[in-house]
């Protein structure tokens, strides 16, 4: 299955990059650590509505998982502060027979303008048992990051992030993460 689940999430990247020619503007996000890889691609349609598509590919205590996502954002500026709210469609593909699960999450998050430059973001997505399917009872996501602007369209953050599925509990993983975002 790990296969096709990452030929399903180049399709699904595939469609958000090049599917639509009246998109205004994108963000590309890679982060890496010595335990996981992840990309995710974010499509602006309009000033408040963004598609994304994701992939995270995680080898942790000898434990393989794939994770593929694709979703709709809203946010809003206020100066300092945007929150977003979203949801998105997930798979979950772990080691094991028994380690596969699929589900509609709810996604809430914010980036905080520090100063200059320096960006804080916390993001939380969470799947009870009422939308999964598969293997496990629920599903959730944490991540927060400090990220700074090191050019005009790119910056770099360190982060900690934590994905996690319960009944029964099946770490995908949790730990630091260190990336870059470009704005395309």
């Amino acid at each position: 299955m790990s296969n096709k689940s990452f030929s399903l999430g180049l399709i699904a990247l595939s469609v958000l990059v090049f599917g639509q020619s009246v998109a205004y503007a994108g963000d590309l996000d890679i982060g890496l650590s010595n335990e996981v890889a992840q990309v995710s691609y974010s499509q602006s349609y309009n000033q408040q509505a963004k598609l994304q598509a994701s992939y995270l590919h995680a080898d942790t205590n000898d434990n393989k998982s794939t994770v593929l996502g694709a979703g709709v954002l809203t946010s809003q500026d206020n100066g300092d502060l945007q929150p977003r709210l979203g949801a998105k469609v997930f798979l979950v593909d772990g080691e094991g027979p028994s380690n596969a699960g699929y589900g509609l999450a709810l996604t809430a998050g914010a980036d905080f303008s520090l100063m200059p430059k320096w960006v804080l973001s916390a993001d939380v997505a969470y799947a009870p048992k009422i939308i999964m399917g598969g293997d496990f009872d629920g599903y959730y996501e944490l991540s927060a990051r400090c990220g700074y602007q090191l050019i005009k369209n790119g910056s770099v953050y360190v982060g900690y992030q934590k994905h996690q599925t319960s009944s029964p509990s099946y770490g995908v993983y949790e730990g630091v993460v260190v990336g870059v975002k470009f704005a395309l």
